[in-house]
């Protein structure tokens, strides 16, 4: 015969059969507690160390109603929201815009290009002939001179390659 407390499968067949399934009993947790601390705002871990249980056993067997309370605390913050935009906080109207109504703030494009280019347009008005002579010969790049051949049959050297 085993040790005392050494279970073998002919005694967990046995303990089965009589409805005991092993194991220390489940902690007891109550549900409405778990929703009420994960609508206050709590992580997991925190709901946790109030109910004096580990995670595991919030994440496991109170999935729903942690999720419940998180989407309380979520519609709670959205009515309280929206009841200060509609007492008439510009900031809080913009804000619920920008994030239910997909609205943006508009950066006109337009504006910030023609202002560039008035400013280009006035330095360049400012430049000498001989400056704007150079300007355009630099934004032309370099002109390609192709060479001729150095005798029959034998190929011209690129530009700026030194002859070997």
């Amino acid at each position: 015969m085993p040790p005392r407390g050494i279970s073998t499968p002919r005694s967990a067949r046995a303990s089965r059969r009589n409805g005991r399934l092993g194991g220390r009993p489940p902690k007891p947790v109550d549900a409405l507690q778990v929703i009420r601390l994960a609508s206050e705002g709590l992580t997991q871990e925190e709901v946790a160390a109030s109910l004096d249980c580990s995670a595991h056993v919030i994440s496991h067997r109170f999935p729903e109603q942690y999720k419940k309370g998180c989407q309380l605390r979520t519609a709670s913050l959205r009515r309280k929201q929206t009841k200060r935009a509609l007492a008439g906080s510009d900031t809080m109207l913009i804000w619920l815009g920008k994030q239910d109504l997909g609205q943006a703030d508009k950066v006109d494009v337009d504006a910030k290009l023609r202002g560039a280019f008035i400013e280009t347009h006035k330095r360049l008005e400012e430049l000498t002939d001989e400056q704007l002579d150079q300007l355009e010969a630099l934004l032309e790049g370099p002109k390609v001179v192709k060479a001729a051949p150095i005798a029959p049959g034998v190929p011209a050297l690129p530009p700026g390659e030194p002859e070997k």
